[in-house]
């Protein structure tokens, strides 16, 4: 009786082992779409070939989720920005959930970001939050992106007025 309990208290131990790396494994793979958004790096070579930037984050998406983001203007902010500004590199970047919201069919993540981003040799402070739902295969199905440090606004703002 006291070895059937100890193999069953050692699979549920492990089974919630394997459970907690899944979730570890999704918040990972969501910081590093938020960061690969945000780097200078992923855009460098936006003045060659701007139709093939957002193609690089098609492995993060479901199907639809990924078509809903190349049509809307969420995965055109940072790669116009980059290039507008001529940001040169995205450093300090902290990206904190702060919410996770489970859903039946899905799960909303909120999270906060701040990043340095040089630009014409200033390093200008810049704060987001996104908000990103995943499917329970692991796939972004949508991506919502509100720049709080009105830095990108006034870029936008400044180019269209000259």
């Amino acid at each position: 009786m006291k070895r059937i309990f100890i193999k069953l208290l050692i699979g549920v131990m492990g089974i919630l082992l394997l459970a907690g790396c899944t979730k570890d494994t999704q918040e990972e793979k969501i910081e590093e779409l938020i960061t690969k958004m945000i780097s200078c790096n992923t855009y460098q070579n936006a003045e060659k070939n701007k139709d093939q930037i957002p193609s690089e984050f098609e492995q993060y998406f479901s199907e639809d989720g990924y078509k809903q983001f190349i049509t809307s203007q969420m995965s055109y902010i940072y790669p116009e920005f980059h290039r507008m500004s001529k940001a040169k590199d995205t450093t300090a970047i902290k990206i904190k959930q702060v919410s996770k919201i489970k859903l039946k069919d899905r799960t909303k993540f909120k999270y906060n970001l701040e990043y340095i981003v040089l630009v014409k040799n200033e390093k200008v402070k810049m704060k987001d939050q996104i908000t990103i739902q995943v499917s329970r295969k692991n796939q972004v199905i949508e991506i919502l992106i509100l720049n709080t440090s009105d830095v990108m606004h006034k870029l936008f703002l400044d180019v269209r007025v000259m």
